[in-house]
């Protein structure tokens, strides 16, 4: 009887990412009239390995399988409610909520572990209509590849 099932390559055996995968970016200024599912632009770069994170779509992609951290922090204004979203390849994993009062910021993070493909994206997204997001270099999205999954095969 013929077993099927999937087969790990070995450690020997994997191809290791060539470089490490890690990026960081932040919001130098502040993000006003943000739309409801806008994506958040972090555009300085402090790391960004292979270009990863595209700091005019404010969008990270993966370039190898693995186990990623990501994390984000966001800063209210006074007086002011940010509801923001961590989104994989268009769809809600993690969110953070801010609220600046009497007459201080206020700022929300979120640290999240995804398992991601080569090729998913990843991008932190505001929920609210006509919203703003405190900059000045409060505001930040970082990620790293955790480690590289093993290649698998499928034997049949």
């Amino acid at each position: 009887m013929a077993t099927q099932g999937i087969r790990h390559a070995s450690r020997a055996g994997r191809q290791v990412s060539a470089s490490p995968v890690a990026f960081s970016a932040l919001a130098s200024h502040t993000l006003s009239h943000l739309g409801a599912g806008q994506n958040l632009i972090f555009e300085k770069t402090n790391v960004n390995t292979n270009n990863v994170y595209n700091p005019h779509h404010g969008v990270f992609t993966a370039p190898v399988p693995g186990i990623y951290l990501i994390t984000t922090s966001i800063t209210a204004h006074n007086n002011q409610e940010n509801h923001c979203d961590i989104v994989l390849n268009g769809h809600l994993v993690a969110q953070i909520y801010t609220r600046g009062t009497d007459n201080r910021y206020d700022q929300g993070s979120q640290t999240i572990l995804l398992h991601l493909k080569q090729g998913d994206d990843v991008s932190i997204q505001n929920d609210d209509l006509n919203d703003t997001i405190h900059g000045g270099l409060y505001t930040t999205f970082s990620g790293f590849l955790l480690f590289e999954e093993e290649p698998t095969t499928i034997v049949g």
